[in-house]
């Protein structure tokens, strides 16, 4: 296990050190900065008019007012959960594929550190770097929602749990390919995948809408092929309130159609296998 936390520090600080993770934390400052500006005019515009009708709103206006505040959080959430998607491939696309294409992975292979350490120390490191993030990001929409519409969602840790998990799966899932293609195809790969299952949820989700059982059908295979959006929508079917005569697929960024409680543990299985596959391939391979 020594080995495992040395190759998990050095991924880490490597990783530190790296433009596109730069990149890709100003991109979410910027998400962040922009989400405040919006905030702060809806407050304006709350305000407004609550000046003009007063203590009027009625139990069931309340509640529609908070769903209303809701549909914001998730918008912002939604967004929040694109960029964590990126952080994950983007940040460890070239930890196996690149390294082992480049050669230079035969410098720490050759030293007295198994394969199978070099691949979960590996992936360790660049799960810190992930919770990081999304503290960062996921959190702080959530923080911003609060300070400034006095909003706070039903389960909020939970919801960023649940995007953590689809972070780690796809972590699993990047090594994987990593051991076997180019840095290239790895990414193409594996955001094709999560584009196959992004369509296929919305596909699902129309399908709960509609009453339509195929399309239901299309979305529930698409979270077996990768159930990233499935997670997403569990997600968010866990922070939305439910409320008698409101549905939860009201809104585009709900968890409308969301699969049972078994996408959970169907996540955790397919990326220890993924990331199973990833620690034996590696192995085996020429270096």
């Amino acid at each position: 296990m020594t080995g495992v936390w040395t190759i998990a520090r050095l991924t880490f600080d490597s990783a530190a050190r790296r433009r596109v993770l730069w990149a890709l934390l100003l991109l979410g400052g910027a998400f962040l900065g922009l989400y405040l500006l919006g905030l702060l005019a809806l407050r304006s515009g709350i305000e407004t008019a609550r000046s003009v009708i007063g203590n009027t709103l009625t139990a069931e206006d309340q509640r529609i007012f908070e769903v209303g505040l809701n549909f914001v959080l998730m918008a912002g959430l939604y967004a929040a959960n694109f960029l964590i998607v990126m952080m994950t491939v983007l940040i460890s696309i070239d930890t196996l594929a690149g390294e082992i294409n480049n050669e230079t992975i035969q410098s720490i292979a050759v030293k007295p550190v198994r394969r199978t350490e070099i691949v979960l120390g590996k992936w360790l490191g660049f799960a810190a770097i992930l919770a990081v993030y999304i503290l960062l990001i996921a959190g702080g929409a959530m923080m911003l929602v609060r300070l400034v519409l006095g909003y706070v969602a039903p389960n909020p840790l939970a919801g960023i749990g649940i995007m953590y998990l689809e972070s780690l799966m796809l972590l699993g899932l990047t090594f994987l390919f990593g051991t076997r293609l180019s840095m290239l195809a790895c990414g193409a790969v594996v955001f094709g995948l999560h584009g196959v299952a992004f369509v296929g949820g919305w596909v699902g989700q129309f399908g709960s809408m509609l009453f339509s059982e195929g399309a239901r059908n299309v979305g529930k295979a698409s979270q077996l092929i990768l159930p990233t959006e499935g997670l997403w929508r569990y997600a968010a079917a866990r922070m939305q309130p439910s409320f008698a005569g409101l549905p939860r697929f009201a809104s585009p960024f709900s968890g409308g159609g969301a699969p049972s409680s078994d996408i959970i543990g169907y996540a955790v299985v397919f990326g220890a296998v993924a990331l199973a596959l990833a620690v034996w391939q590696f192995n085996r391979r020429d270096l």
